[in-house]
């Protein structure tokens, strides 16, 4: 079934006096791998960030049915490196929810889902070392495992491929693909030509959102 996931229906968003969306419609099901492309400051993260709930429009609605099952990567810049924690720990912290977060043991089969995941993002004999230690690639594979570890129903990603070589960037997305079998991906990009073979849909932001048709 075809189930819808997010609507987004006549948004505005702003911040203080200066327009930054304006009558944004759009709409994420449950089979889709889009893309989301536009110029620096188009509002692409915004976008994302109406998405996951952490902004509020000032005008039209976000009607979300996955809240509690969203996972996201944020921008590589975002992402804190130094921060004194193992590679399977951060994986760990994708299971935490706001109603576990004080849980100090994971459960079995919690431990074997972890495990399962580190062995597809191939990032078992890291496990133990520090994030601050991976390569850019690494990195991202982490964070993505970490994204959808808790099994999603909606995977956000923003500018993923940013700082990673072309091989990595393209074998990051491959994995993408497969994740696609069973959640919906939207990926945040400046670039149209690296994704868009990926992609079902491919929509451009600039203040407004246009859907752009694919040439398969």
């Amino acid at each position: 079934m075809n189930e819808t996931l997010v609507e987004i229906k006549n948004v505005d968003f702003s911040y203080g006096a200066v327009p930054l969306l304006e009558n944004v419609n759009f709409a994420i099901k449950n089979n889709d791998f889009i893309g989301i492309i536009g110029a620096n400051g188009s509002g692409k993260t915004t976008l994302v960030k109406l998405v996951t709930g952490e902004l509020v429009p000032c005008k039209g609605t976000v009607i979300n049915n996955c809240k509690e099952s969203i996972g996201y990567l944020p921008q590589y810049a975002a992402i804190d490196k130094h921060f004194p924690i193992s590679v399977r720990e951060v994986v760990e912290t994708g299971l935490m929810t706001p109603r576990n977060v004080w849980r100090l043991r994971l459960t079995a089969d919690e431990r074997r889902r972890v495990d399962a995941i580190m062995q597809q993002m191939e990032l078992t004999a890291v496990a133990g070392m520090p994030i601050g230690q991976l390569s850019g690639g690494q990195l991202q594979r982490a964070m993505l495992a970490r994204a959808i570890v808790s099994r999603p129903r909606l995977l956000l990603l923003d500018e993923p491929e940013t700082y990673l070589d072309t091989d990595s960037g393209q074998r990051l997305l491959q994995l993408l693909e497969k994740i696609n079998d069973h959640c919906a991906v939207v990926i945040v990009s400046h670039d149209v030509t690296t994704i868009e073979k990926y992609c079902n849909r491919v929509a451009r932001i600039q203040r407004t959102l246009e859907e752009l048709t694919l040439q398969k």
